[in-house]
């Protein structure tokens, strides 16, 4: 998938003051600060690979139903704790394709390009390195957070995740990578991820 990458540059004298330079690149940029990054990805290539990994409509609603019960959901600020009011909510605002859409945006596979792009970065820099979960469960579900409003639909999601080398006995972390993914759907022709990166220092 082609994507733009924004380095977000700090000048310490100035902490308020952001220079966002933009480059064509294919991976994440790994070094020990602390950085943001920001993928720009166009949302018809997006949305197309996304729902390319399902066989059909039927396994598209198991798998949402599936990942609903992992993950944190709130629309409007109250948080759903059922994933029918969730399907007949958006089912009363939106057509079946863009419902299938909404769906699998709200699975797992939302975020599956945010991983990816991730871990072939790790695997040019160091074959040994994996994008995995927090081992601390309670910070590990990630979050949806859905608002309507005028007829629009902003969809936010994120999730915490971590770099780290197992090669040593005890695997070691290297990076906490807060993810955020950002929409309105339906009328953004791009859809923007964020990763905050924190270097943890040995």
């Amino acid at each position: 998938m082609e994507y733009i990458l924004i380095n977000s540059k700090y000048d310490n004298h100035k902490i308020d003051k952001n220079e966002f330079i933009f480059i064509n690149t294919n991976n994440i940029i790994l070094h020990e600060n602390n950085n943001t990054q920001v993928l720009i990805l166009e949302y018809t290539n997006f949305i197309k690979q996304i729902l390319n990994s399902y066989k059909d409509e039927i396994d598209l609603i198991n798998q949402f139903k599936l990942d609903f019960y992992r993950t944190c959901v709130f629309i409007n600020g109250f948080q759903l704790t059922s994933h029918e009011y969730f399907i007949n909510f958006f089912n009363k605002l939106l057509p079946n394709n863009k419902l299938n859409e909404l769906l699998s945006i709200c699975s797992q596979t939302g975020l599956s390009e945010a991983y990816i792009i991730v871990q072939k970065t790790l695997f040019n820099k160091n074959n040994n390195l994996i994008f995995s979960e927090l081992i601390d469960k309670k910070k590990t579900r990630h979050k949806i957070k859905i608002k309507t409003y005028n007829n629009q639909i902003s969809i936010n999601i994120l999730k915490k995740l971590r770099i780290v080398d197992p090669t040593n006995e005890i695997s070691q972390n290297l990076y906490n990578v807060d993810i955020n993914l950002n929409l309105i759907f339906n009328i953004d022709e791009y859809v923007t991820i964020t990763y905050n990166m924190e270097h943890i220092k040995i």
